[in-house]
């Protein structure tokens, strides 16, 4: 049993007894030193957009109220300009104490569970309470804790229901549902389904699985054969041909609000801007279930953290890094300010600070409740899903077919070539 009070952890003895039995606390100096007086610096990297820059550095403020004895330096950025620069750092043993992290970087930077922090190594300063084992599990390695989950992420389709009941159409079940919908739908010039070219790939990979009852990727390896890819790339087709969605260069995720498409598939923590649109433009929204076939071999359908916190393997003060983490993930302070920008909390104590506020609503929310439904019926995303090298081919096999240059086979006997020698690089 431990108790956790803002500002002041309190540790008790047989917290201390197990730390020591695993060789965490050293006793051996008993009087601090002049560099233990003064403040720990410590570093905290994330990426994002301006409003979320600004809600972050709010918060770090107010954690260094609570603790004066800590410093927080602070590094930001978009995206793209902090993959880039996380590269380099994690080469050079420069990366920043606490970090926010991609969960692909997992694997990427910590094969064997040493490229971050053991997390379990601060046990003392992290409450492990709010996470059950499966969210542990997401982001341990060879049984080291190397980073936590902020929240969940998997696809989820909103419809305009709006749109579909001028049709007299129900919110699509089934694949078959979105053919049908397509011939009502296409003479206007609606299409029933839009998204960005990651989806419409995981869309497509969905449907073989289902109907192959094999895994596009499984621990690192290529699970469909040629035939399977040769069928996702024929489906991708006849979504395009039968009207399902336009070609991937035409797709324009707005649609959904602006009344040019039925429905979006999207990430949940990713729906808001479209979403609040087509509220504003006297839309009704609904999520729907996620679709399926008669006879499903498998569910087809993934999940996977949106984004972790993790601390640095080479961190000097890995204790105050801790205290920062735990405040990130599980503090009231953080947890209101950031409302549901990252998506919904995994954490049960930021969930709480967030329904006590009446936070836990709106889009994000109800996407979030689908997946928690539908959570026994998917599985955690293979981090190759979201390979961009294969996003990128699987475009290029499917533009081929749709401007003639190449049969489906053909397209699909070089996509699978290529696949086949991306993966066993590694």
């Amino acid at each position: 049993g431990m108790v956790f009070q803002y500002p002041e952890y309190q540790l008790f003895a047989e917290t201390v007894k197990e730390d020591v039995a695993f060789g965490y606390v050293n006793f051996a100096s008993s009087t601090p030193t002049a560099e233990e007086k003064e403040r720990a610096e410590i570093v905290f990297s994330w990426w994002g957009n301006d409003s979320r820059h600004e809600y972050t550095i709010e918060a770090i403020r107010e954690f260094e109220k609570l603790h004066p004895e800590i410093k927080v330096t602070l590094e930001y950025g978009d995206w793209s300009g902090y993959q880039d620069r996380m590269a380099i750092k994690m080469a050079s043993d420069t990366e920043a104490d606490v970090m926010q992290i991609n969960y692909a970087w997992l694997k990427q930077y910590s094969p064997d569970g040493n490229g971050f922090l053991d997390l379990y190594r601060q046990r003392s300063y992290i409450r492990l309470v709010p996470f059950n084992d499966a969210e542990e599990k997401l982001g341990t390695i060879d049984g080291k804790l190397n980073a936590l989950p902020i929240s969940l992420n998997a696809a989820v389709f909103y419809w305009n229901q709006t749109l579909l009941q001028s049709y007299g159409l129900e919110i699509p079940k089934t694949w078959d549902d979105l053919f049908a919908a397509a011939e009502k739908m296409s003479p206007d010039g609606i299409y029933p389904l839009e998204m960005e070219p990651k989806f419409f790939w995981l869309i497509c990979a969905s449907y073989v699985e289902q109907q192959s009852g094999r895994k596009l990727f499984a621990d690192g390896e290529l699970g469909f054969g040629q035939k399977e890819i040769e069928e996702m790339v024929a489906f991708a087709d006849r979504l395009i041909q039968e009207h399902v969605t336009p070609r991937i260069d035409d797709m324009e995720r707005r649609q959904i609000a602006l009344g040019g498409a039925a429905g979006s598939v999207t990430w949940i923590s990713g729906s808001e801007p479209y979403t609040d649109l087509a509220v504003e433009n006297g839309y009704e929204l609904k999520v729907g279930d996620y679709l399926t076939m008669e006879n499903a071999k498998r569910s087809g359908w993934y999940y996977k953290p949106a984004m972790l916190y993790a601390i640095s393997a080479t961190s000097r003060y890995p204790r105050e890094a801790a205290m920062l983490l735990d405040f990130l993930l599980s503090s009231d302070t953080m947890a209101v300010k950031q409302k549901l920008e990252k998506g919904v909390p995994i954490s049960n104590l930021a969930r709480e600070a967030l329904e006590k506020n009446n936070f836990l609503e709106g889009f994000t929310y109800d996407g979030f409740e689908k997946l928690e439904t539908a959570m026994d019926k998917t599985e955690v995303m293979e981090p190759e899903m979201e390979s961009d090298v294969f996003i990128n081919a699987f475009k290029d096999a499917v533009d081929k077919v749709e401007f003639e240059k190449q049969t489906v086979q053909e397209a699909a006997q070089e996509l699978y070539d290529l696949m086949e020698t991306e993966i066993s690089r590694g």
